[in-house]
């Protein structure tokens, strides 16, 4: 399946990480096992190798400097295994901006920072194994503290100076969710090896009992118990398999956070309504959100009467703002804008005297009102828009100081306290230290195999004086048929991800990019009007007729519609086109001349829309009459 259905930029729990985690994997699983697997198998094969090689007894010369270089190639080739972390990384990124994800151009991101990526990989991989074979809570914290790293990295968006302040800002801002995203991996990885080891021993039993070939070779190596090198090597091949599942988990964890903190869905939202002008909005929203978090962030100074001068100020210019757009927009033909760059002067003017302040406050504001007079109409309306926004979210920062005490403000609803602790009820992670001490022993007697030998050096029963990398049956070693059996799985992984690739791009080398679905309210078909240019009668009647028609699903959203139009006429709402439903609800809650009775049919009314429209489950006629009488008694209450 695509992915752009899937990764889109919102709030998740932690049960919409892990199952959008696996439909990824599903749907990207082998890009991304080939962007991992050119930088694991390498790494994960030397391993192999150091762990397995034996000297001759005594050692030679020669032993010792093949194991010293085994030894440097493990320290050189583990942290390369970050670069493949930041390819994935730089390849979900790229699917959740709906930008082109090639290969080529994911893998060439991550080398050019390729060095801060090897560097996370070398501090934090030798601190999480340390901490978890010894101590376990240490290696877990800083698991979770660093998890989210390589997204990090990835993220262009994030300067180089404030990556630090944000590293392992996941694990602070919700240690639950995080917890369970990471450290359900541990027993994802138990039963995953328990299942290759299985899986082997079925297809030894098929070769032998069916095939009439002779295993006994093969199966005296594949003993889980006896053979601690097959047992890595089925540890190492089930990390590798696992690995696009936990890069994706690690990608929505770090989107989650930044979506709750930064509303990063709000900004995607705004670059998809005004795409003319995609750059200018981006720049906008981006400077409008950070300097909402600084005032959120700063402490509260100022008084209630002076938060409310200022509110009233920010207000009363975005109406006059509306104004002028309006009058602009009906004057045909338009012969310029001197008398309506006067009229924003003078809204600029109030806001700058409200604030108080020497120095402009509102550059942006400024900049737009220059040489407004000599502008075209259309460009004028789009220079409105993009002021009829910033005072939006201005107003709407404004309006939240004296509420807020959060640094981080979060205007989506979130999983509360009772749900997340069910959710971490759901594992149990009392039996984790037992399950990581259960890995200690066997990766542990890897390190210590000692190997018996029958007869003296050079004799018979012993073996030849050089080292040999494939030791004897029943040893420390695979064997030969081991080696073929372990060059066979990987070989096999690499040949079905790029086999599965090539159907993937074979497939899909005419299909073009979906476009995500918007969560607003406003993004219908191209071309409709917004509901509040629309009267409330039309988009009644047509609600009316699609219901005639049996297309319930699209008359309740008409009928949606007509209500934001009949509510935004009465101004108990304000209409924009980068608000979400969620907040419209909450301005209608909080409006003074709203009826105390209107909050609760209101409520329904949005919360049906969005279970049957976003829901994707359809609408009976059962459910588009409740809509409508919940829509007729919001009429009743406003008229």
């Amino acid at each position: 399946m695509p992915s752009d259905a899937i990764l889109d930029v919102r709030p998740r729990t932690t049960g919409e990480i892990l199952d959008d985690a696996w439909r990824l994997y599903a749907a990207d699983g082998p890009q991304l096992l080939l962007l991992l697997g050119l930088f694991h198998v390498p790494a994960f094969c030397v391993v192999l190798l150091l762990v397995t090689y034996l000297p001759a007894d005594p050692p030679t010369v020669g032993d010792g400097l093949i194991r010293l270089a085994l030894a440097a190639a493990c320290a050189a080739l583990l942290p390369l295994t970050g670069i493949g972390s930041g390819a994935c990384q730089e390849f979900l990124r790229r699917r959740a901006e709906n930008e082109p994800a090639h290969l080529r151009t994911c893998l060439r991101a991550a080398l050019r920072r390729g060095i801060e990526h090897s560097a996370a990989r070398a501090v934090l991989f030798p601190g999480v194994l340390l901490g978890i074979f010894l101590l376990l809570v240490p290696g877990c914290a800083l698991w979770l503290y660093g998890a989210t790293v390589h997204a990090l990295l990835a993220d262009e968006k994030v300067a180089a100076d404030g990556r630090r302040s944000q590293l392992g800002r996941e694990a602070t801002f919700d240690a639950a969710k995080a917890g369970c995203v990471i450290l359900i991996r541990l027993p994802l990885l138990l039963l995953a090896v328990v299942n290759l080891h299985v899986l082997a021993n079925v297809v030894l039993w098929v070769a032998g009992s069916l095939g009439g070939l002779d295993t006994a070779l093969v199966d005296s190596q594949l003993d889980a118990t006896g053979n601690p090198a097959y047992l890595l090597s089925l540890f190492l091949l089930a990390w590798l398999l696992l690995a696009p599942f936990n890069e994706v988990g690690n990608f929505l964890l770090y989107l989650d956070t930044r979506v709750r903190q930064e509303g990063l869905d709000l900004l995607y939202h705004v670059q998809r309504v005004f795409a003319a002008e995609r750059t200018r909005a981006a720049v906008g929203v981006l400077l409008a959100l950070a300097a909402g978090l600084l005032f959120v962030s700063l402490p509260a100074r100022a008084d209630q009467p002076k938060t409310d001068a200022r509110l009233a100020a920010v207000r009363t210019a975005h109406q006059e703002v509306d104004r002028v757009a309006e009058a602009v927009r009906n004057t045909d033909p338009y012969t310029g804008g001197n008398r309506l760059e006067v009229r924003l002067r003078a809204a600029r003017n109030k806001l700058e005297a409200a604030w108080g302040r020497r120095d402009d406050p509102f550059p942006w504001f400024t900049l737009a009102v220059t040489d407004f007079a000599g502008l075209e109409q259309k460009k004028a309306l789009s220079v409105l828009g993009e002021l009829q926004n910033r005072l939006a979210l201005l107003e709407d920062t404004v309006s939240a100081q004296p509420e807020k005490s959060d640094p981080t403000p979060n205007d989506r609803p979130r999983p509360t306290k009772e749900e997340v602790k069910g959710l971490q009820r759901r594992h149990d992670f009392e039996n984790t230290p037992e399950s990581a001490k259960n890995e200690n022993p066997h990766k542990d007697e890897v390190k210590h195999v000692e190997v018996k030998h029958d007869g003296p050096d050079g004799g018979p029963g012993g073996r030849p004086a050089g080292g040999v990398v494939a030791p004897n049956v029943g040893g420390g070693g695979l064997g030969e048929a081991g080696w073929m059996v372990l060059a066979g799985l990987f070989l096999a992984v690499l040949v079905a991800s790029l086999a599965l690739l090539g159907v993937h791009l074979y497939r899909n080398r005419a299909r073009k990019p979906k476009e995500l679905k918007a969560k607003t309210a406003d993004l219908g078909a191209e071309g409709e009007p917004p509901p509040h240019e629309q009267p409330v009668a039309v988009l009644w009647q047509q609600a009316e007729k699609l219901a005639k028609d049996g297309r319930y699903l699209d008359a309740l959203r008409a009928l949606h519609r007509a209500v934001l139009s009949l509510l935004h006429r009465k101004q108990l709402l304000r209409y924009e086109s980068t608000r979400t439903n969620g907040e419209y609800v909450q301005e209608v809650r909080l409006a003074p001349q709203a009826p105390a009775e209107l909050r609760a049919p209101f409520e329904q009314l949005t919360d049906l829309f969005e279970r049957k429209w976003y829901g994707d489950r359809g609408c009976e006629q059962a459910e588009f009459r409740e809509g409508h009488d919940l829509a007729e008694a919001i009429q009743g209450l406003v008229r």
